[in-house]
């Protein structure tokens, strides 16, 4: 019998890097015809705490740098899920 030396069955690493008071938004790949999902979503942490971010083009074909956006608090325990996701 081999022994395993990979990494394959130990944990992922902790971030190198502090995202403290950091976000980004992407594409909203998830958008539907006809709903008023938005065009962009993502999450920002501010002061250590998480948000979800989702952000609208104002009008069809506007530029993406003058989005509209909202902000709600991501739950610790929902932190790993969209919110858009089926529990």
């Amino acid at each position: 019998m081999s022994e395993n030396f990979g990494n394959d069955n130990e944990a992922p690493e902790t971030p190198k890097y502090d995202n403290t008071d950091r976000g980004s938004i992407w594409r909203n790949e998830r958008k539907r015809e006809g709903k008023q999902d938005p065009d962009f979503t993502g999450s920002l942490n501010v002061g250590g705490v998480e948000y979800w971010v989702n952000a609208w083009r104002k009008k069809e074909g506007q530029s993406d740098k003058a989005p509209a956006l909202t902000f709600s608090v991501r739950p610790k325990v929902a932190a790993a899920m969209h919110p858009d996701d089926e529990i």
